[in-house]
């Protein structure tokens, strides 16, 4: 396929994740929370993870995946900035 052929390829698929980018933006409320004055971190994350259509895990569902990697979970502790703390140790 000739350069020219997949620069314009490349810029149609630019165009479309941007468009995308925007629609979910929207969507969420990003606007209206902005308006509001800056987000928080923690704001910040929950809009980001709600956009990837996840949610947050519980402390069983940690667990897997920390095993797996050969660590088991210890702690979680809420923060004050809308976080938790993730503890895990060595098996």
């Amino acid at each position: 396929m000739p350069y020219a052929a997949r620069r314009h390829v490349g810029e149609l698929i630019n165009g479309c994740w941007a468009t995308q980018v925007i629609h979910a933006a929207v969507k969420l409320g990003l606007p209206d929370q902005l308006a509001a004055g800056p987000l928080s971190i923690a704001a910040g994350a929950d809009l980001t993870m709600m956009g990837m259509g996840g949610q947050e895990r519980t402390a069983d569902e940690y667990c897997g995946p920390l095993a797996a990697a050969g660590w088991r979970l210890v702690a979680i502790t809420p923060c004050a900035a809308g976080f938790r703390v993730i503890e895990a140790a060595p098996v």
